[in-house]
């Protein structure tokens, strides 16, 4: 899957990058003419990478808040109307891990072009509901923990819009407050949910502008 290493990252030394010979890890997949493709590429190349090489995954829209060195074969669930499903924007894993095995297994047994969620989200939520329920309790346990919604999604998608737009009363201004404080002491991550968002820019003090004036690289400086 992956060819060689091609060069250390020059902003963060302890950053390297890697080229994965994807043609080769996606050329068992049909329906690259549909809607989904580049999703469902997407989210078989993470899991293989992840399965491989072990470490953290983090969608592009994601920002870290706190350190995820002690995170260890974990992903997160989504706090949705529905239901609780498992959200694959961030996960830590170990290398070669039985979870990510089962869930590679299931995407290439499963996997359906005409469905969204299926082989992403849903295969996390499937493929946890077995894994959890077969063999010692114990050891799988430790192979899949699964984080409550609030530590990688502290707003769900959802709620996410309302949160570009900046508190119109005292009110909200002090709930957004105790709110912004909360997710700094209790989330690993935040999530912007960019499908729904991306052409959005967060109004100044809104809750969204304060998170990223707090912990975004900013770059204004050498433009």
């Amino acid at each position: 899957m992956a060819s060689k290493l091609l060069f250390p990252c020059q902003i963060w030394k302890n950053c390297f990058m890697i080229h994965l010979q994807a043609s080769l890890l996606l050329s068992g997949m049909n329906g690259r003419s549909t809607k989904f493709y580049p999703t469902h590429s997407s989210e078989l190349v993470r899991l293989a990478a992840l399965y491989k090489y072990g470490g953290v995954y983090l969608d592009s829209d994601i920002i870290v808040l706190n350190p995820l060195s002690s995170l260890n074969n974990s992903v997160g669930l989504e706090d949705v109307p529905t239901g609780s499903p498992l959200n694959g924007a961030v996960m830590a894993f170990r290398k070669h891990s039985p979870f990510l095995m089962e869930c590679l297994s299931e995407f290439y047994s499963t996997y359906d072009e005409n469905l969204l969620r299926w082989n992403g989200a849903d295969l996390l939520t499937r493929v946890a509901g077995i894994f959890s329920s077969k063999g010692n309790y114990l050891s799988k346990e430790k192979e899949l923990k699964i984080q409550r919604p609030f530590i990688f999604f502290p707003i769900n998608s959802h709620d996410i819009l309302r949160y570009f737009t900046a508190p119109a009363t005292e009110s909200e201004r002090t709930g957004e407050d105790v709110l912004f404080r909360k997710i700094l002491n209790e989330s690993y991550t935040f999530h912007f949910w960019n499908s729904l968002t991306w052409a959005l820019v967060p109004e100044p003090n809104s809750l969204v502008a304060r998170l990223i004036n707090h912990y975004c690289i900013q770059c204004s400086d050498v433009l």
